[in-house]
């Protein structure tokens, strides 16, 4: 009978949330470029839309990194959009800078405009859980793309060992 019920009550849910209005996302156009910096783990990761960079240019190219990935300008504009409901451009500092003690930063340079979040441990909890929903925003879109990178690799297999090296030095303790 609780399975006939729920059976029931899915199509109500769809059509309910048929009708609620999802916000607009409406595509970053201005060139953007986000960065997360985790100094624990000494890992950068970058996230540039296509009005910054051009996907196929750039991913035609052999580099040394796929740090960065080129995510469509609606994507972007969906991770601003995130990261304004999580409040970073209220409580970010203006320009690109490094804040000591931190254990991540969030940088974002949209436009000609610049913004910097970092946190640290002994921030307020309030301010942690900021930082962390806008860090876990970033990932989210990132961790979402692929990126066709040809990497430049004399090195090999190396690579990438050397690399799980230094993330399991840092441990997994996460923000």
């Amino acid at each position: 009978m609780r399975f006939l019920a729920s059976l029931l009550l899915f199509p109500a849910l769809l059509a309910l949330s048929a009708c609620s209005s999802a916000p607009d996302i409406t595509p970053e156009e201005r060139p953007t470029l986000i960065t997360l910096k985790d100094y624990r783990t000494g890992v950068d990761l970058f996230l540039a839309n296509e009005a910054h960079t051009n996907m196929v240019d750039y991913y035609s190219e052999a580099r040394s990194s796929a740090d960065l990935k080129v995510v469509p300008n609606l994507d972007m504009g969906a991770l601003m959009m995130a990261l304004e409901d999580y409040g970073f451009f209220t409580a970010a500092d203006a320009g690109l800078r490094r804040t000591p003690g931190a254990r991540t930063t969030l940088l974002v340079e949209v436009g000609g405009e610049k913004y910097s979040l970092s946190m640290r441990a002994e921030d307020a909890a309030a301010a942690i859980e900021r930082s962390i929903n806008c860090n876990n925003a970033f990932r989210a879109l990132y961790n979402a793309h692929f990126s066709m990178q040809l990497i430049d690799n004399p090195d090999g297999r190396a690579l990438f060992e050397d690399q799980q090296r230094r993330l399991g030095a840092s441990g997994s303790r996460g923000f």
